[in-house]
Parts: structure tokens; sequence; C-alpha cells
């Protein structure tokens, strides 16, 4: 697990901005007010983003995909009702596994161990959306050298916390950059296509390579949230200005 040191560190960090986030929903138990908050933080200024989370009570590690694909689809109906969506939405599945919004909404979704999260946006507000949790713990040597390149280290040494400690965040916005632009350009992207240049509480996302919709050195702007137990990342891409 994230060192006691490091996680003072982190929280130091993220506590101001979880005092800040909106409360919309209350959820019954500790754990689930933790996460709701984690994941309402994400959007605390996109009020028209609508979450939800979702804890399976068995045993996660004996669950299969079709069990986890099923809760997935449970926490993204609960998200469309919240915002007022549309009723018995049916989510269909795209040729690269991408979920199929129902027209005039955007979303995003993703799994973790037992927790699956959503986030949902009328079209009218938002052009895409990236979400990503992941489990807090402090990664191999070998992990973090993988996912990050020379500058994202630099950006975790300048927060004060190990590269250890902070790359599975990077991995996170990364896949959190991934779903949002892939609405837009429907490619795949690999690890090192897109750069995270860590901020406390914000990241940049600055593509190294073009992709359709997205020239190289385009910037996207992202949050990311952690508690003892859990990283989520987020990206919004809203529509222009009228």
């Amino acid at each position: 697990r994230i060192s006691d040191g490091d996680l003072r560190t982190l929280h130091s960090i993220t506590a101001s901005t979880l005092r800040r986030g909106r409360r919309q929903f209350a959820p019954t138990s500790g754990r689930s007010r933790m996460v709701e908050a984690l994941l309402q933080s994400l959007f605390a200024e996109e009020p028209w983003v609508t979450t939800a989370s979702l804890f399976e009570t068995t045993d996660a590690r004996g669950e299969d995909r079709h069990q986890r694909f099923l809760r997935g689809r449970r926490c993204v109906a609960t998200a469309l009702e919240r915002a007022g969506g549309p009723a018995d939405a049916t989510i269909g599945v795209g040729a690269s596994s991408e979920p199929i919004w129902p027209s005039g909404w955007v979303g995003s979704l993703s799994h973790a161990g037992a927790l699956s999260i959503a986030a949902v946006a009328p079209s009218s507000h938002a052009r895409a959306l990236g979400v990503d949790v992941e489990p807090n713990g402090d990664e191999t040597t070998a992990f973090t050298r993988r996912v990050c390149s020379d500058a994202e280290l630099a950006g975790i040494q300048r927060l004060g916390a190990r590269p250890e400690a902070l790359a599975r965040v990077v991995f996170s916005a990364k896949e959190a950059v991934y779903k949002a632009q892939f609405t837009e350009s429907g490619e795949t992207i690999g690890l090192h296509r897109v750069e995270i240049l860590l901020e406390p509480t914000r990241f940049v996302a600055r593509f190294r390579e073009a992709v359709p919709g997205f020239a190289a050195g385009a910037e996207l702007l992202g949050r990311w949230m952690l508690d003892a137990a859990w990283i989520m990342t987020a990206v919004c891409l809203p529509q222009p200005a009228r």
C-alpha cells in the first residue's frame, strides 16, 4: 500500500477540494459516501455532469466479465436516472467495446475490483467525458518506468511525492484521456502518445502526436482525486461557448 507519509502529503493536496465538492446524493455507508465525494469533486466545476458509483456486495475476485458488465450498466442507469435522462435506456456496445450512449447524451464508465463508476452529461453541454478508477497503492519501479516519461516523473517529484506513489495516477489520467478522445477520434492510442503533467488535484494532458481531432501539442485539462483505497481521474470536453 501507499506509505503513511505519502498519504499525508496527497491528502493535504486533495482535502480542500473534497470539502468544496458538491454533495447531490446521500449513499448510506461511509465507504460509499467517500467514493461519491471523490467522484463528484472531479466535476465540481461542471454542474451538468451527473455521477454514480456502485459496489458489488459479493467477492469481486470471483466475478466474470458478464457480471462486471451488468454492474456497470446498472451504474450507468443510475447516473442517467439522476440526470433526468431516458428511462430504461439501452447502452449499446461499439466495435471497440466502447459504450454507445443514448441520443442526446455522452458519458464514461470505469471499473476497479468491486467498484464501478459512471458519469453522464447532456451532449448540449459536453462533447465527451472520460473517467477512470484504479486501486490506490505503491507501484513497482518497473511499472513506473513503463508508464511515466521523464517529464511525468519530474511532475510527480514537484508535488513532493515518490514516483511509485503516483505512477498509477498518471496511468489513470491517461485512461480517462483515452476515453474522452476516443469519442472524438475513434482511434486507439498508446500510453506514450499523451503526456500527463500532474498538478495538485488537476493535470494537463498534452498530445505528443496528432490524432484525429487533436493536433500534436494540443492540451486537455483533467482532475484527479484519491483516498486510501481509490484513485479517480476525469476529463470533460465541453461544447464550445456560444
